[in-house]
């Protein structure tokens, strides 16, 4: 297909209409107008309407055929309507009884004052913009000075004007520069060009918008094709409809989104949908309907949610069903799915027709052999039984929709104005993702849309760019190209499969390795994940409008609890007697605690007690072990509430949820306990240390890392930079990592290894999971809101639970448990570290970690560097330096040894020459000792 010209395109503005939104039907008013006439051969025509063709080389194949005079511009309106009715299945339509084509006589138009070559001139922008505002305001005055229509009346105005539209880019020289551009003019631009938003009229009406048409885009009707497509065979086949460009025009006037980078006029989805290539599809005669999206959002269909594990059937676009799938990546992005036919009967469309005809043209096909509703008066093509026909193939479209990126372009109408940042993508099935970008072909146009970019069996170019899927089926996964992950970048593991061949109904299947069947569920919002019937499989509990729970076997949220409140605090207790689940929620002045178990022989939720308190929410909920009482943690106090009492206690013994540390400060912060439980404790309290001043950080959690005996500390400062260290706060190597996270941390077992995972979610929305070593191993997909709720088992695997996914991991060893599974460090919230009991202090024969004692940096630039010295049971760490004379430099002895940990020392080279020198690090216990021996550059 032809690409669309340029310039019809750069004074299209930002989105004003929105009537699809509010009107079933709209009203039209069509205002034909002629200009000067002249003899310019740079434009089309004479500047008067066609009422016989200049040129008849078409013969029975005519598109848009003269007299274009008032009946035939009706037809159009038909034409319009038509289009309208059948792809938003009877939602909106042109009201034809009170639209109106004028001047009332039949063959008549209103004269303008300028020739066509006037209102644009060649080569001069400036001019042409100015001289279209100008074309459009003399229209409408002229139309008024002599038959006073009533403009408010109508919710269109369209003014016709004699000649062609400067709306091609044809494949030769095109000699008529100065026609006029078809174009959606709105108070913006007429703002810019006539210093008014509007056209005032002496009756006080106003005119802000309109769109300007040709009265034809048929090139073979006047003499000067026989020069434009001199040479060329079959130039009938270059004709093209009025209909596809009316149709994309009243898109934009009725408010669709424009779906080309609206800067360059470069495709954006290609044929694929109306507000693009595709208002040319069947030469212009049978528009592409809207894609999915915009159909959806203009209120003209809906969508069917589709889970994975799921297969789905999907009859074709033009059924009078609602045949668009959703597959959720995350809240704000997923996938739409349409099945697609141009079949004009089984297996046959107008491509296979052509070609299995010598001589056969395009137009001659379609004309003969798809049905299309023609005037008989006039011979305009005004209908389609279905507006798919024009396609180049039938099959599955995957439709990728970032609702974010929708949000951001969706204003200044430039949605797809960034080819590799596009809010609506299609996924093209051949993976040459080549729609919008620069091609030399003509009417197989890859940059436009090819049969291949349709998902179905058979479809042999998808294997050009997945060779490995050669003899398999077609399949978009993760490892596909094109593949389905988020825009982002992050993996959704989702797959698609077992497409079946094109057809009227088509199915394909939806799964996803790492996600439970049924998720994601962006409608939910999921808390915790619990055994609280001693069934040894885990509850769901969540809350969107009220307390429900639902059991693992079958997603099927059950009530246990109504609330109209939107905040609300969760927690558990008494959980190694009878797990007890905790409800808060705010009644103004007063907060309502209710606390529910389970009851097994009526498989629900019943309420133990309830109590009130007269406060604001607290931070969280403390549980207890083996008590039915509840602590609720405010920054100054904690409260302690059971079935018949209350008390108060003054501060808090729990962790400090921000962990400052800035010199002088009295307080760093702290891992505390619940006095009595002797459980264990880590405090820091005053320390400042070097790198770390004047940092804030947003989480503080305790863990155990490496399987060694000591305690690691993992802190995410504000910026999103993640830290770990050991009790006397050295980093671990491979940290900081800077993975720009945000919000809590989560520490435990996802793929059954002794040493756990960390998750925690990043600024983009998307998950993290990294290893205790710091490397990422997983950016999974989701969305800011989808926050991280706790690491647990669900159906003997682990999981991740998130507000609205659950995902899975490797099989559960339940002898390693979660470190820090909850935000608030376990399902108690106490926000205190358990040491897993499978871990035992290591027994290091060797003194020193030959592989795990350097120093760094390495060459040394900066003026210090840093040696670290992993030691078994040494007690002693001494560090000589020397010249690489050897010449002795310096000596260094490490105060306090930590045995069967990390020891550091910071070496001041700030008074040093650059050069090479020596270290030797000794480690010693008693008379054993062992060293090595390090070189270090230093550049000063």
């Amino acid at each position: 297909m032809t690409r669309r010209f340029l310039i019809a395109y750069l004074f299209t503005l930002p989105i004003q209409g929105q009537l699809v939104l509010d009107k079933k039907e709209i009203s039209i008013l069509g205002i034909r107008v002629n200009f000067l006439v002249d003899e310019d051969f740079s434009s089309t025509g004479d500047g008067s309407f066609l009422m016989v063709s200049q040129e008849d080389q078409c013969l029975g194949y005519t598109i848009d055929p003269p007299p274009h005079n008032r009946s035939y511009f009706e037809a159009h309106l038909k034409a319009i309507d038509n289009y309208f009715r059948s792809v938003s299945k009877g939602s909106f339509g042109v009201d034809l009884e009170s639209s109106l084509i004028l001047p009332y006589e039949m063959n008549s138009s209103y004269e303008l004052s300028g020739t066509i070559a006037s209102y644009y001139p060649y080569d001069d922008s400036v001019s042409q913009a100015s001289g279209m505002a100008n074309f459009f305001k003399e229209s409408i005055e002229l139309a008024y000075s002599l038959d006073q229509p009533k403009f408010n009346n109508f919710d269109i105005i369209v003014i016709f004007h004699a000649g062609i539209g400067q709306d091609f880019d044809l494949p030769f020289i095109d000699p008529t520069q100065t026609d006029i551009p078809s174009m959606y003019i709105d108070s913006e631009f007429l703002m810019e060009q006539i210093n008014s938003p509007g056209i005032e009229l002496p009756d006080l009406s106003i005119v802000t918008s309109g769109i300007i048409l040709p009265e034809t885009q048929n090139h073979l009707l006047y003499s000067v094709s026989s020069e434009i497509f001199s040479g060329i065979n079959n130039p009938c086949d270059y004709q093209f409809g009025l209909t596809g460009t009316f149709a994309l025009l009243m898109g934009n006037a009725i408010g669709l989104p424009s779906l080309w980078n609206t800067k360059t006029g470069e495709s954006g989805v290609g044929i694929f949908a109306l507000m693009d290539q595709g208002s040319n599809n069947g030469r212009g005669l049978i528009p592409a309907p809207p894609d999915p999206w915009t159909r959806i959002w203009a209120g003209w269909e809906n969508y069917k949610y589709v889970s994975t594990g799921e297969l789905v059937r999907l009859n074709s676009r033009d059924s009078f069903k609602d045949e668009i799938a959703k597959v959720v990546i995350s809240p704000d992005e997923y996938f739409l799915v349409e099945n697609r036919n141009n079949w004009i009967r089984p297996r046959v469309d107008i491509d296979s027709i052509r070609w299995s005809t010598d001589d056969l043209t395009y137009i001659q096909a379609m004309l003969d052999s798809s049905n299309l509703l023609i005037d008989d008066d006039t011979g305009v093509v005004i209908g389609s039984s279905n507006y798919d026909l024009g396609l180049p193939g039938s099959g599955i479209l995957i439709w990728h929709i970032d609702e974010n990126r929708i949000s951001d372009g969706i204003i200044n109408d430039n949605l797809n104005i960034n080819n590799s940042e596009r809010a609506i993508d299609l996924e093209e099935a051949d993976g040459a993702q080549d729609i919008g970008y620069p091609s030399s072909f003509l009417f197989t146009d890859p940059s436009s849309g090819l049969w291949s970019d349709m998902w179905f069996e058979g479809n042999e170019q998808f294997a050009i760019a997945n060779p490995s899927f050669a003899n398999r089926q077609i399949s978009f996964g993760p490892d596909t190209y094109p593949n389905t992950h988020s825009n982002s970048g992050a993996e959704t593991f989702l797959e698609f499969n077992d497409f079946t061949p094109a057809g009227e109904t088509m199915s394909f299947s939806v799964s996803n390795s790492f996600m439970v069947n049924g998720f994601p569920k962006p409608s939910i919002n999921m808390e915790l994940l619990y055994d609280f019937n001693n069934d040894q499989s885990n509850e769901i509990i969540g809350f969107s409008n009220g307390l429900w729970w639902s059991s693992s076997e079958s997603f099927s949220p059950i009530e246990i609890f109504p609330s109209n409140y939107s905040d609300y605090r969760l927690g558990i207790t008494n959980v190694e007697l009878a797990p007890q689940l905790v409800f808060l929620v705010d009644e103004g002045n007063k907060i309502k605690i209710n606390l529910f178990s389970y009851v097994s022989n009526k498989e629900s939720f019943e309420m133990v007690w309830q109590s009130e308190y007269v406060d604001s929410l607290p931070s969280y909920i403390i549980g207890y072990a083996n008590e039915s009482k509840v602590a609720l943690d405010y920054p100054d106090k904690k409260v302690v509430i059971t079935a018949d009492s209350l008390w108060e206690e003054e501060g808090t013994s729990l962790m400090l949820a921000n962990w400052k540390n800035i010199p002088n400060d009295d307080l760093v912060g702290s891992v505390a306990h619940i006095p009595g439980e002797g459980l264990n404790v880590l405090t820091l309290d005053g320390t400042t240390f070097s790198g770390f001043d004047d940092i804030t950080f947003q989480s503080l959690v305790v863990a155990e890392l490496d399987g060694d005996v000591g305690i690691e500390i993992l802190a995410s400062d504000k910026k999103g930079t993640l830290y770990a260290m050991n009790e006397n706060l050295t980093i671990l190597s491979g940290f900081p990592v800077d993975i720009k996270g945000k919000g809590h941390l989560l520490v435990g077992q996802l793929f059954g290894t002794a040493d756990p995972e960390i998750v925690t979610k990043t600024l983009s929305g998307d998950i993290y999971i990294l290893d205790s070593k710091g490397s990422i191993l997983f950016k999974l997909a989701s969305t800011i809101g989808d926050d991280i709720k706790m690491i647990s088992v669900y159906n003997g695997k682990n999981a991740l639970l998130t507000s609205s996914s659950l995902w899975v991991f490797k099989e559960n060893n339940d002898e390693i448990k979660a470190v820090w599974e909850t935000k608030h460090g376990d399902v108690m919230n106490r926000r205190i570290f358990h040491k897993p009991k499978y871990l035992e202090p290591p027994i290091k024969d060797e003194l020193v970690t030959l592989t795990k004692t350097y120093n760094y940096p390495n060459p040394v630039e900066e003026g210090f560097t840093t040696f670290r010295v992993t030691v078994g049971n040494a007690d002693k760490i001494i560090i000589n330096i020397y010249d690489i004379a050897g010449f002795f430099i310096d000596r260094m002895q490490i105060p306090e040894v930590k045995t069967n940990d990390v020891n550091e020392l910071i070496w001041d080279v700030r008074d040093l020459e650059s050069g090479v020198y020596i270290a030797n690090i000794k480690a010693s216990f008693g008379s054993k000792s062992k060293n090595k021996i390090l070189k270090i550059a230093v550049i000063n």
